[in-house]
């Protein structure tokens, strides 16, 4: 099993992590892990949450984001822990440098000094701001504690690791690719110390084989970008960070351990073995001289990658077996690192992916605008509808009395909310276990069973009304549904918002599966809202006049029991004769039954204002809850129109030399298909129903639309659940028209079969190839380019019943490029969706670039004379150069020079008289010796004095002639330096010796190199060598 760990870092890094991961996504429907027992991880570090996170300034999450990090309606963004933001750095640790010994170490008192102009600012702002040295304070600002790189970089390895043991791979060697731009400050100032602590962490132990780290590097544009490059650190960054990593290479930079916070010089900091297997690097010009767009090379960089992951790029191309990636050496000692290598690659598609990503686009939109407006009866298509022509009747949603049919449905009659024989769900259980029944029905049985009672049990008649009254006052008072009628309906009163809420939470419920089914849409349910509120305010205006009415009912029976009271306590002997007291007593219960039955009314119907109120509330909130949910929904239409409208465009189609895939198809008749599709109202509506299912389900019950509202809040939210579901069904209905009509099928095309089509299919192909070579332009000056140069090609043909076609295709392909010189190509296989030609070349030194040699123009006009830039563009100050990466120009070696002589002059022991074998005349010179390996080193006389050297290094007459002389032989300058390098580090560390040289060195300037140059003053080379003693009495013999 083959384990990688992607990590990008910066904008750039970030964009290749994210095309990558929706290459991975496209091909296998997951974004870390593929068919092919490949298992990748990722880390992007960054210095921006914008681009990081997708959070502005004011932390507002960016629909932008949500975009660019989604494909086929599915987020492929990181997870928190595969992100590392490094943003940041507080003032104080600026201020008390001397505090933080990890920043120091690089980042001194002086550089700060000297850094002051042009990093004020950018500190305050906390990101890399093109500043390389800022972007690795940063680096070193996040390098320790849990969110921190190395503490990332182990969390994923260890996932790699865990993923490695459940297929059986043990092993937990993992390759490491860094993906980086070079021109900005975070990508292209952490870069150096990525790789260093990776390396620092996960040693290779011998095994080269292990532990790989791969770079992916963009190399800033030879011309100026006027957008990237405003204050001119973009293509000097580029040229400071290809030299630092060329150093890297060599050997000649150990760069310092950020991490390390010891208070000890920065020298025993610094991470000896530090190096990386293969540093490919990419510019927007090919080979050819095509020019490339910006957004397109990530997508490159990515596919490059993509392919050499999951579809077998060739080893020997990448480990240089076929020609050693030794450095290029000056007198033995490596200078220049030839393990860098570029790529190119070109891809013709039939877009299935994005065919199947515009049929859903237009899916998604259709559905949304049914579920906001409807689909009108007889319309083929749904279409935004004005307020006050939505289709809600009022008479359908209100009525005159609890007989209208959408009163019952809603629980909103007015027995359930005076509680009278209608009951709330949460009194069902207890009305049913202590069968209560409506007001009425309870006291005309009460009255009927208290004047049975009372005429077996009470012998005087006279007493009977008034041991009626008081028995059922008693239940009045005390045991009306077991509390009595006041303390029922205080009790009522208490769950008041309990049951308002009920009701409420019902009518939500209905409404939700109305539009769940396709019933009604949201602005129908808005206007149903309306209707309904209004109404219930109505009711609750008129319940004033229903308590009247009960009041004056209860006054008005009261009245009349009075009265039949009256008559039954005056009633004559005659009348109890013939029975007629029993018939006024029954005449008088019933009054009081009656007149009790209004009292509860009238209490009733004072709750069901009380409650009616509280609804009213509750309605208006839930109607909220509604538009909420349709301005997302509203905002997700808005989404959806963008990208059918950006996706599968008439201009899609045909060849484009400036980006990554050419793409063969036909956008106008995907459009007039897949319009076809949308049309088809019965499926859509199937799809819609699948969409509504889809989010109602994620939602807890009973919550409605308040917990659509809460979980669906913008665009970015509804996506995440309807697209891949219109994704499905689209791809179910282009599967299904194909069987139907094989001639217009829409996905699963073979691309060779598109191509045989063609009739120009070999004018394709030629120009295919040509814009497939490596994204780099060779310089024109180095003539060995092509002779030292690694190249190969590849080509990726996926299976195609017609072989002869096929076979065509790929002599074809071979012919172009053994034209080309190269005489290696290999084939594999894809899937029938594409083609792949893609090239390298490999084991290249720095200098056969030629947008470098522009780069180090800018970064020499950028840095000459000027301090302050010099030191922002590179991590740190070195003291002594890095290797060049070219040959030196004569100029160059002069300004060395002006240094390395004044020591060479003066130290003593350095210069002797020797015999010069062609001239036959004493000259000064330099004794050299070389080692088992056959380095020569010059040495110092007083040193070795027995020994004898094996070959000289003649001076000119004086200094002016041996500048001259030298300034033409860069590998004697190269030994010369390390010998006054070791001459200075070892003898000159006490301040005696330091100012016995000091002394010397002035005396010579004042005397012998004054000489040489007639004593004038104004000499510009006498000048130099007065400045070159300034910074050595400064920097080198600087008395402690």
């Amino acid at each position: 099993m083959a384990k990688h760990l992607i990590i990008g870092l910066g904008g750039t890094g970030g964009n290749v992590i994210c095309e990558l991961r929706k290459r991975i996504y496209e091909c296998h429907h997951n974004n870390e892990h593929s068919a092919d027992d490949v298992f990748v991880d990722f880390l992007y570090v960054d210095s921006s949450k914008e681009d990081l996170l997708g959070v502005d300034k004011e932390g507002k999450h960016l629909l932008s984001f949500k975009k660019k990090w989604s494909t086929q309606g599915h987020s492929i963004a990181l997870r928190a822990e595969q992100t590392l933001f490094i943003g940041g750095l507080e003032s104080e640790k600026i201020a008390n440098l001397y505090k933080y010994h990890n920043l120091n170490s690089f980042y001194t008192e002086q550089d700060k000094e000297d850094t002051a102009r042009g990093m004020g600012q950018i500190i305050g702002a906390g990101i890399g701001g093109q500043r390389r040295r800022f972007g690795r304070m940063l680096f070193s600002n996040n390098s320790t504690g849990e969110n921190s790189f190395n503490a990332r970089i182990n969390n994923r390895m260890e996932n790699l690791r865990q993923e490695g043991k459940k297929h059986g791979d043990n092993s937990g060697n993992v390759t490491f690719h860094i993906c980086a731009g070079l021109g900005g400050g975070t990508g292209s100032g952490t870069i150096i110390d990525a790789i260093s602590q990776i390396r620092h962490m996960y040693s290779q132990d011998g095994n080269e084989d292990q532990y790989r780290i791969c770079l992916y590097l963009y190399v800033p544009e030879a011309l100026k970008n006027l957008e990237r490059d405003k204050e001119g650190f973009y293509r000097p960054n580029g040229y400071a960070a290809l030299s630092e990593l060329n150093a890297l290479s060599v050997g000649a930079y150990h760069p310092i351990d950020i991490t390390d916070k010891r208070e000890v010089e920065a020298e025993e900091k610094r991470i000896k073995d530090a190096g990386f297997e293969a540093a490919y690097i990419y510019t927007n010009r090919n080979y050819a001289g095509n020019q490339y767009g910006l957004d397109e090379l990530p997508k490159i960089a990515a596919d490059f990658l993509f392919q050499k992951l999951f579809a077998g790029i060739s080893a020997r191309f990448e480990s240089n077996e076929n020609v050693g990636a030794s450095p290029e050496e000056i007198n033995k000692i490596p200078v220049h690192s030839r393990k860098f290598l570029s790529f190119g690659i070109k891809r013709l598609i039939y877009p299935e992916i994005e065919i199947q990503e515009y049929a859903s686009y237009e899916y998604s939109y259709v559905a949304a605008m049914q579920m906001i407006y409807g689909w009108p009866k007889g319309a083929q298509y749904p279409v935004a509808i004005p307020y006050d022509n939505v289709d809600v009747s009022p008479n359908e949603v209100r009525g005159t009395d609890d007989n209208h049919p959408m009163r019952q449905t809603l629980h909103l009659t007015d027995r359930m909310l005076r509680v009278d024989s209608e009951f709330f769900n949460k009194y069902k259980d207890l009305a049913s276990k202590a069968k209560w029944s409506s007001f009425a029905q309870y006291w005309d049985g009460m009255a009927k069973r208290l004047y049975a009672q009372i005429i077996e049990r009470v012998d005087s008649k006279d007493l009977w009304t008034s041991k009626f009254n008081q028995e059922i006052m008693k239940l009045y008072t005390n045991a009306f549904r077991g509390n009595g009628v006041d303390n029922f309906f205080t009790n009522c009163q208490s769950d008041k918002k309990f049951l308002a809420a009920e009701v409420a939470d019902h009518i939500g419920n209905y409404l939700l599966d109305e539009w769940k089914l396709g019933n009604k849409s949201l602005m129908q349910i808005e206007k149903f809202l309306d209707i309904l509120i209004e109404d219930c305010r109505q009711r609750y205006e008129h319940y004033d006049n229903d308590i009247a009415n009960a009041a004056k009912l209860a006054q008005k029976y009261n009245k009349e029991a009075n009265s039949i009271q009256d008559d039954f306590l005056n009633r004559s002997f005659l009348k109890d004769i013939f029975n007629r007291s029993t018939k006024v007593f029954e005449q008088y219960t019933v009054m009081k039954g009656k007149a009790l039955t209004a009292q509860t009314l009238k209490v009733g119907c004072e709750f069901s204002k009380d409650i009616m109120s509280t609804i009213i509330d509750d309605l208006v909130a839930l109607q909220a809850d509604v538009k909420l949910f349709k301005d997302a929904m509203l905002a997700y239409v808005d989404s959806q129109d963008e990208l059918r409208t950006t996706t599968c465009t008439p201009n899609d189609g045909g060849y484009k030399a400036d980006a990554e895939v050419v793409k063969l198809y036909s956008p106008a008749d995907v459009r007039k298909l897949v319009d076809f599709f949308v049309h088809e109202e019965d499926k859509q509506k199937k799809n819609i129903l699948d969409m509504r299912s889809g989010i109602i389900d994620t939602i807890s019950d009973g919550s409605n639309f308040s917990g659509l509202t809460t979980r669906y809040t913008d665009a970015e939210t509804l996506q995440d659940v309807f697209n891949p579901i219109c994704w499905q069904n689209a791809e179910y209905r282009m599967n299904d028209y194909a069987n139907e009509e094989k001639s217009q099928k829409l996905i699963n095309v073979n691309i060779l079969e598109k191509l045989s089509q063609e009739a120009d299919w070999e004018l394709f192909i030629e120009r295919m190839c040509k814009d497939a070579l490596v994204l780099v332009e060779k310089d024109g000056v180095e003539t060995d380019a092509d002779q030292i140069l690694t190249s190969m090609v590849q080509l990726g043909l996926p299976r195609f019943e017609n072989q002869a076609f096929r076979t065509k295709v790929e002599e074809k392909v071979r012919g172009i490029f053994n034209g080309e010189g190269y005489n290696n190509l290999s084939v594999y296989e894809t899937s029938d969706s594409q083609l792949v030609v893609l090239t390298g070349k490999s084991s290249f030194p720095l200098r056969y670039v030629r947008t470098i040699k522009k780069l180090k123009e800018c970064y020499d006009e950028f840095t000459k004379n000027d301090v302050c830039n010099y030191k922002i563009v590179h991590t740190e100050s070195f003291a002594r150069p890095l290797p060049s990466l070219y040959n030196k120009s004569q100029e160059e070696l002069k300004e060395e020079l002006y240094r390395i002589l004044l020591l060479v002059y003066c130290i003593p022991g350095i210069v002797d008289k020797e015999r010069d074998t062609v001239s036959g005349e004493q000259r000064d010179a330099i004794a050299c010796k070389s080692n088992a390996s056959g380095a020569v080193h010059c040495y110092n006389r007083l040193d070795f004095p027995d020994d004898m050297p094996s070959s000289l290094i003649f001076l000119g007459g004086d200094i002016r002639k041996s500048i001259e002389l030298l300034s033409k032989r860069e590998s004697d300058v190269t030994i010369m330096s390390e010998l006054v390098d070791q001459q200075i580090a070892e003898k000159y560390k006490h301040n005696t010796m330091k100012q016995e040289l000091t002394d010397v060195i002035k005396k010579f300037l004042k005397g012998d190199v004054s000489n040489a140059y007639d004593n004038n003053s104004t000499d510009k080379e006498l000048q130099k060598f007065v400045k070159a003693g300034d910074i050595i009495f400064e920097k080198e013999l600087k008395l402690k």
